[in-house]
C-alpha cells in the first residue's frame, strides 16, 4: 500500500452514490456508469427538443396561423390587441428578436432590407404596441403554413414519445454494457505494432 492509497480518501458526492446504487440495481459497473450518463443525457435532449418543437407549433404557431389568415398585405394589418395577443410577452419578444419569426412577420412602415433578393424585416428595437400592426406577405402564405402547421403536435405525442424513449433508454442501459462486452470478444483488440 503507497502512500497515495493510504492518505487519499476520494470523496464520494451524492450523484457518484446515486449512480452507484443506479449501477448496483441495473447491473452495470463503474466504467459503464459515464455510458449510463449519455444515454440519459440523450434522452434528456430529446425531452428538451420535444417541448421546444410544441412551443414553437402551439404558441407562437398559434399566433402566426391567426395572422395569416386575417392580414396577407399592409393595408389588412392588424395590431397585436386585435388578434388577442395584447399581453403576450413572448410574443412581443418574439417580434422583437432575431428569430423563427424574423423572415415571416412584418410590420407596417417598417424599413426592409435586401438579403439575396429577399426583403428581409430590420430587428424591432422600440415597438408602440398599442399602434403597431403586423403581417405575413402573401407570398410568404405557403412557408408560413408549412412551417407552422398545427397537425401531428398533440401533447399526448410528447409524454407518449417521453415514455417510449424512457423505456428504450432504460434498457439501454440495462443491456448496452452486456453487449458492448459481447462485441469486445469477437473484435479482440489488436497488438500495438510499436511495442
Amino acid at each position: 500500500m503507497g502512500y497515495h492509497d493510504y492518505y487519499y480518501v476520494p470523496e464520494v458526492g451524492p450523484w457518484q452514490r446515486l449512480w452507484n446504487e443506479l449501477g448496483a440495481y441495473f447491473g452495470f459497473g463503474e466504467t459503464s456508469a459515464s455510458l449510463a450518463m449519455i444515454i440519459w443525457a440523450i434522452y434528456v435532449g430529446l425531452m428538451i427538443s420535444f417541448v421546444i418543437v410544441i412551443y414553437q407549433k402551439r404558441v407562437v404557431g398559434n399566433f402566426v396561423r391567426t395572422l395569416n389568415e386575417k392580414a396577407n398585405c399592409p393595408e389588412t394589418a392588424v395590431t397585436l390587441a386585435e388578434l388577442g395577443y395584447s399581453k403576450a410577452v413572448h410574443i412581443k419578444r418574439l417580434l422583437t428578436t432575431k428569430n423563427s419569426l424574423t423572415g415571416l412577420v412584418y410590420m407596417v412602415g417598417e424599413d426592409a432590407t435586401d438579403d439575396g433578393g429577399e426583403l428581409v424585416p430590420t430587428l424591432r428595437s422600440k415597438v408602440n404596441w398599442a399602434s403597431a400592426k403586423f403581417y405575413i406577405p402573401a407570398e410568404r402564405k405557403y412557408r408560413v403554413e408549412v412551417r407552422f402547421e398545427k397537425k401531428g403536435t398533440h401533447f399526448g405525442w410528447v409524454i407518449l414519445s417521453g415514455v417510449v424513449f424512457f423505456v428504450v433508454a432504460a434498457l439501454a442501459v440495462r443491456w448496452l454494457p452486456d453487449l458492448l462486452e459481447l462485441a469486445s470478444r469477437f473484435f479482440p483488440e489488436r497488438p500495438d505494432p510499436w511495442n
